[in-house]
């Protein structure tokens, strides 16, 4: 029998944990997003087998850059498919194993117990027959070159690497949210891990700028990577009026250093208000605790009051550097360097200690609805 180099062998996290009923819808559900993402790129495919916490399809390998962006798949492995048998596995590692490497050792896994051999059994056997056959040396430990094997049922699959997914949970299993965006680095990235956890998420603008706008749809577009078959619908607010009107009333009662908290409100409101027009059940933020002067403890207790949904912040104990190695994995960062936008509103010492009793009083003095 020859083998051929055209399964990918697909392997789900944490689904495993669900129950069987919700694994059945949560694995139905990264199947739809597997076959949208694929379909969108016009690449063949064809689904064997689904059991034991791995998805078999037959595809070309163009196929692995887009399968490790979909939420809910762990890994991916461009394998050989071959049958069940000692002799034939034994072939396919020989026939594929170029060039000959200087040390070797196998890795196999029986996922279905019929094989004769157990699992640790069919590691040793074939380690030291592939390394007797081509005289290279076995090491258990930092190999040249690790070969996996993994039988299911009557057919075996033997490959060398794994590619990471991004793990997590099918997009469209856990909800739907509203997520504040803008062209920086830190809320693409929320939205990310929002989306990676199997949130349906709608984007939402702050309008500041046409060149920050179209830096937030190409941020959009990247983003929409990970979400086949949903849509990420982005939804534009004008914001700069009423900032203007909040630094003048502000600014006339010598409080101008609260413009920052008065913002983020007004953002959160405007989330709330989207969220509940489409039934979305939380809003996410960008947030990191110390960051930036506005995010400390008591100005995010201040702008959350009175918000009804829950305040979803992914990044709350991230430090900017982890951020950024996000943003670069996920290919959002480069294009949230270009042309940075400064805010146009922010005080030359915005307040870090607000409380909502000082809060209201100020509202009240500005003529500001609090």
């Amino acid at each position: 029998m020859t083998s051929l180099r055209n399964a990918l062998l697909i392997k789900y996290g944490e689904l495993f944990l669900k129950s069987p009923s919700i694994r059945r819808v949560f694995i139905k559900r990264l199947l739809e997003n597997i076959k949208a993402s694929l379909d969108s790129k016009l690449i063949p495919y064809n689904i064997l087998i689904v059991r034991h916490d791995r998805i078999i399809m037959e595809a070309d390998k163009k196929a692995l850059e887009h399968l490790s962006k979909i939420p809910g798949i762990a890994s991916i492995a461009y394998a050989y498919e071959t049958m069940a048998d000692y002799n034939e596995i034994l072939k396919c590692i020989l026939e594929n194993l170029k060039p000959t490497p200087e040390s070797i050792y196998i890795r196999a896994k029986r996922v279905t117990k019929t094989f004769p051999l157990k699992s640790i059994e069919l590691s040793q056997k074939l380690s030291h027959d592939v390394a007797s056959k081509l005289n290279v040396e076995i090491r258990p430990r930092d190999p040249e070159v690790t070969i996996y094997v993994e039988i299911l049922g009557d057919k075996a699959y033997v490959y060398t690497e794994k590619i990471r997914g991004v793990g997590g949970l099918p997009v469209g299993t856990a909800g739907r949210a509203v997520a504040l965006i803008s062209g920086g680095i830190d809320s693409p990235v929320a939205l990310w891990l929002m989306l990676r956890r199997g949130l349906t998420v709608t984007p939402i603008y702050m309008l500041r700028s046409k060149e920050e706008l179209s830096k937030v749809k190409k941020i959009i577009s990247k983003l929409q990577e990970y979400v086949y078959p949903s849509k990420l619908n982005l939804k534009i607010v004008e914001w700069t009026d009423y900032m203007l009107n909040v630094q003048s009333k502000l600014k006339a009662v010598g409080k101008e250093s609260w413009i920052c908290i008065f913002c983020k409100r007004f953002m959160l409101k405007q989330a709330e208000k989207i969220a509940l027009s489409i039934n979305a059940n939380a809003i996410i933020t960008g947030e990191s605790i110390g960051q930036v002067a506005s995010q400390t403890l008591q100005n995010m207790r201040v702008i959350s009051k009175g918000i009804k949904l829950p305040i979803l912040r992914p990044l709350i104990g991230l430090d900017k550097g982890e951020i950024v190695q996000l943003a670069q994995k996920i290919g959002t960062y480069q294009i949230s360097i270009e042309h940075v936008l400064k805010c146009p509103f922010m005080p030359r010492h915005p307040v870090t200690r607000a409380s909502w009793g000082h809060y209201e009083k100020i509202a009240e003095k500005a003529g500001l609805q609090p």
